[in-house]
């Protein structure tokens, strides 16, 4: 188990560079911030979030 965590994990500099950001995903998926689609999608994605935390706080 100490050899776990003794490794040296190496990460490719330019593979990272090439990885997406959440932004850049949300954008190419739902729109530009401000955008109609992108407010559609925040309005579903909070609705979606409270009704979990109300869900939870019910059990």
């Amino acid at each position: 188990m100490n050899n776990q965590k003794n490794k040296k994990i190496n990460l490719d500099p330019e593979k990272l560079a090439k990885l997406r950001t959440g932004t850049q995903m949300l954008n190419e998926k739902y729109g530009e911030e401000g955008s109609d689609t992108r407010k559609e999608f925040n309005a579903r994605a909070k609705a979606w979030y409270y009704s979990e935390l109300l869900k939870e706080t019910r059990k």
